[in-house]
């Protein structure tokens, strides 16, 4: 069977086969590659597996007769094979105009760094590795988003101990711990928040049973995402052809590759984790899902590389704006009575001014009784509510908002990133008493001068849409402030009673 397949595939796909082989030092009955050469043709000059004809590799792979080589040789054909099919899927059926998650897997195929990083063929010889099967496609459109922790083990191993996959909902589809079943030299504790005990007892699983839910969630197609996303694959020994690499579909104009948290703060102003916080897969996996989802939207660039301290650019062509009028914020809600901290009432909140995506782990865990936090897509283009009126069966009040950190915004442009005093549309750079129009902006005229940009704007200070310098706090502060900024709105949550704590 093995053998018909061989002969059957495409010579790029034997190839890479062999090429894997040399680099693994495999030997089959007649030697390594440059051994095999030798005893056919007597010299080696042509050990290039490329320059070779199909006839040649294949009689090369027929040497290898050993039940694990063969079981090795399976794997790989599998492995190659996939890639061919994934490859040729996403050529012919990509979307010819606009961006798709089949042109992000594309990219991230077509990246220089990606055929070394997940050629897992290359790593060792266990047989614990698992390939997963295409399938009839039916699932091409689905994707997954993963992320593991990893110990390292005494053997100088790093498998995953910690499992997180989200939908594109960022939903949990699998949250799990893994034993290693091998002596544990370091935990990482301080890095990965896991403990001895964390791996003890029936819930945790096997690194088998992982596998087997990972095989079933990407079926048929799925793509799956993650940030270095062969370092989850080769610690969950798992490989699978249909991947988007955010490290890889990201680049930096240095060439290195972005790490996660710098993306987050670049794409959406907000870091993973604080800096020295330890790492959480779900956080990390949800991440990864909302850059790509970012990315699908149409809110970057084709390839996207990072230059510097935040800014994004085009890859070899001229620098364009995106033009995004939202953005990921943490909404407060100050004094909100502890009944209410509920992830359902809290997601309900912030579904009155935006798209929610969590609550914050501190506010689930009652570590601020201030306020509670909940992260939502905000789109400052449109109203967006001061206040919130609460009604239950215990009566109704009005919940106050809080923006701790505003981006900035151009209301002018409607496009986050820069303010009015700052937009060239709206300043005219050769005038040197340009004054910012009011009604046209929505900001204060104000007398003022930045004179370190060579003209005087009318403003005193920097405002963005609602009147509020870059990361002050908006709160409904009733006052003239009400005139002269966006009117707000004021909506209604009705809450149930079974939902509050």
């Amino acid at each position: 069977m093995l053998q018909k397949r061989l002969v059957a595939a495409n010579k790029d796909v034997l190839v890479e086969i062999v090429k894997t082989l040399q680099r693994r030092r495999m030997k089959g009955s007649h030697g390594v590659w440059q051994d095999f050469l030798n005893r056919k043709f007597g010299v080696a000059s042509l050990s290039d597996p490329s320059r070779r004809s199909v006839d040649v590799l294949v009689a090369f792979l027929e040497t290898f007769t050993e039940a694990e080589d063969l079981q090795f040789l399976e794997k790989a054909l599998e492995y190659q094979l996939n890639r061919e099919a994934t490859i040729l899927e996403l050529k012919n059926n990509s979307s010819t105009t606009g961006l798709d998650s089949s042109k992000l897997v594309l990219l991230t195929f077509e990246h220089p760094e990606f055929a070394s990083s997940f050629s897992f063929f290359s790593y060792d010889d266990d047989e614990d590795w698992v390939v997963t099967s295409m399938g009839n496609m039916s699932n091409s459109g689905r994707m997954l988003a993963v992320d593991c922790e990893m110990v390292q083990c005494e053997d100088g191993t790093e498998p995953a101990v910690k499992v997180c996959v989200v939908d594109e909902n960022l939903e949990v589809k699998l949250d799990t711990f893994v034993h290693p079943n091998k002596p544990i030299q370091d935990y990482r504790t301080e890095i990965t928040g896991i403990t001895a005990k964390d791996l003890e007892g029936d819930a945790c699983s096997s690194l088998a049973d992982v596998q087997e839910s990972m095989k079933e969630l990407l079926s048929d197609g799925t793509i799956l995402i993650g940030h270095s996303l062969h370092c989850d694959l080769k610690a969950l020994k798992l490989d699978h052809a249909r991947v988007i690499d955010t490290s890889l579909i990201f680049r930096r104009a240095d060439g290195r590759r972005p790490s996660l948290n710098e993306l987050c703060k670049v794409v959406f102003g907000l870091e993973v984790r604080e800096e020295g916080a330890r790492h959480d897969c779900l956080d990390d996996a949800q991440a990864a899902m909302m850059l790509v989802q970012h990315k699908l939207q149409g809110k970057g660039f084709d390839p996207w590389t990072l230059r510097g301290a935040g800014q994004i650019i085009s890859d070899g062509k001229e620098l364009e704006e995106q033009k995004v009028s939202t953005a990921f914020v943490w909404v407060r809600f100050r004094g909100l009575f502890l009944e209410y901290w509920t992830e359902k009432i809290l997601l309900s909140l912030g579904k009155c001014i935006g798209r929610p995506i969590k609550v914050h782990d501190d506010t689930l865990n009652f570590k601020h009784g201030y306020y509670a936090s909940v992260l939502v897509e905000v789109d400052f283009a449109k109203p967006i509510p001061k206040r919130i009126l609460i009604k239950s069966k215990f009566g109704e009040f009005y919940q106050k908002v809080e923006i701790p950190k505003v981006p900035k915004f151009c209301t002018r442009c409607k496009i986050v990133g820069h303010l009015d005093s700052e937009c060239r549309a709206a300043i005219d750079v050769s005038t040197q008493n340009a004054i910012v129009d009011p009604s046209a902006s929505g900001v204060r005229k104000i007398a003022g001068s930045m004179s370190s940009k060579g003209f005087d704007t009318g403003l005193t200070k920097d405002t963005n849409a609602y009147g509020f310098e870059e990361g002050e706090v908006y709160t409904d502060n009733s006052s003239e402030d009400e005139e002269l900024v966006n009117q707000f709105i004021n909506k209604t949550l009705l809450v149930d009673a079974a939902d509050a704590s």
